[in-house]
């Protein structure tokens, strides 16, 4: 049996994200940062930012799709700098993401998938 392994069983994502760039709002106490994110699923997203944020953190965000705003909490799980290119940034997990906002979310990824 052959010992090589595809890229996909190493993934560690249980839902599928989608390519795309997005901006998404980072909410702080008086201040708010805009943030790419270049992709998205249903359990989280990968957030394009140069300075690292502590892993572990729980972030207040707001995006918009398709004109609905969604406000949520994104837990950092990761960061890291591509080796091949200048890309850096983060991966964020949703938190407590409500019904309301998990249903427009939904709609969003189906509406792209097509």
């Amino acid at each position: 049996m052959s010992q090589n392994r595809s890229k996909f069983q190493d993934e560690r994502r249980r839902q599928p994200r989608l390519n795309l760039q997005i901006w998404a709002v980072e909410l702080n106490e008086n201040s708010r940062y805009y943030h790419m994110l270049s992709n998205l699923s249903m359990s989280g997203f990968f957030i394009e930012k140069k300075l690292p944020f502590s892993v572990g953190s729980i972030i207040d965000f707001e995006m918009e799709l398709d004109g609905d705003v969604i406000s949520f909490k994104g837990k950092i799980v990761n960061n890291y700098e591509r080796a091949d290119s200048h890309n850096t940034g983060a991966g964020v997990q949703f938190v407590d993401l409500n019904e309301k906002e998990k249903a427009k979310l939904k709609a969003y990824l189906k509406k792209l998938e097509m």
